[in-house]
C-alpha cells in the first residue's frame, strides 16, 4: 500500500488528488485533521478510493466532512457514501446550490462544540460567489485556505505555469487577480 497521506505537522495531513479544469490538471488537496477526541475533520475533500479510506480509517474516525467555499463541493456525495455517519458541514449559500446534499450545517460563527480551542473558523466576506471561510488549526499553528491563496509549486505542468503567471500567482503564495 503506498501511503498518500503526508503528515503536515502533529495530527494534520494533506493529500494531493487530480483536479482538471479547462483542461488543465490543477491538483487537489484535501486537508485532514485530527481532534483531540481522536475524530478527524476531512476539508475540501478529494475522489477517495478504497485505499486512501482505509489510510484514513487508520488515523481516526471520519466525523466531520468539510466543504469550505461554493466551488469546493464537487466529492462530497462520494466522500459521504465512503463516510455516512459523518456531520457535513459547508461554506454558507452551499447548502442552497447543492440542495441534493443533506448538510448538517452551515459555518458562519460557531464552531461544533468539539472543536472549540482546537480549530477556528473565519468567513471571508466581501467574494459571495466563493464565500470561503478559512481554518485555523491551534495546534500545528495551521491556516488552512483553500482559493483564496494559491501556492503552486514548480513541479506543475506547463499550463497551470502559465496561468500562474496570467494570474499573478507563480513563484510565490499569493491571492488570484480573479479574487482580487
Amino acid at each position: 500500500m503506498t501511503n498518500r497521506l503526508k503528515l503536515l505537522d502533529i495530527d494534520i495531513w494533506t493529500v494531493e488528488s487530480s483536479h482538471k479544469f479547462l483542461g488543465i490538471d490543477f491538483g487537489g488537496r484535501m486537508t485532514v485533521v485530527r481532534l483531540n477526541s481522536g475524530n478527524l475533520i476531512l476539508h475540501s475533500p478529494i475522489i477517495i478510493d478504497n485505499e486512501l479510506k482505509n489510510e484514513i480509517n487508520e488515523i481516526g474516525k471520519v466525523k466531520y466532512i468539510v466543504a469550505p467555499n461554493k466551488f469546493h463541493h464537487m466529492h462530497l456525495e462520494q466522500c459521504i457514501t465512503h463516510f455516512p455517519d459523518a456531520d457535513v458541514l459547508c461554506a454558507p449559500g452551499l447548502a442552497q446550490k447543492r440542495k441534493d446534499i443533506v448538510f448538517t450545517s452551515e459555518l458562519e460563527g460557531e464552531v461544533p462544540r468539539e472543536w472549540f480551542g482546537e480549530i477556528e473558523t473565519v468567513l471571508v466576506k466581501g467574494i459571495p460567489f466563493f464565500n470561503e471561510v478559512v481554518f485555523y488549526h491551534r495546534k500545528s499553528k495551521t491556516v488552512i485556505f483553500t482559493d483564496l491563496i494559491f501556492n503552486f509549486e514548480s513541479q506543475k505542468s506547463l499550463g497551470v505555469k502559465i496561468f500562474a503567471w496570467l494570474d499573478g500567482i507563480y513563484g510565490q503564495p499569493d491571492v488570484s487577480r480573479l479574487v482580487k
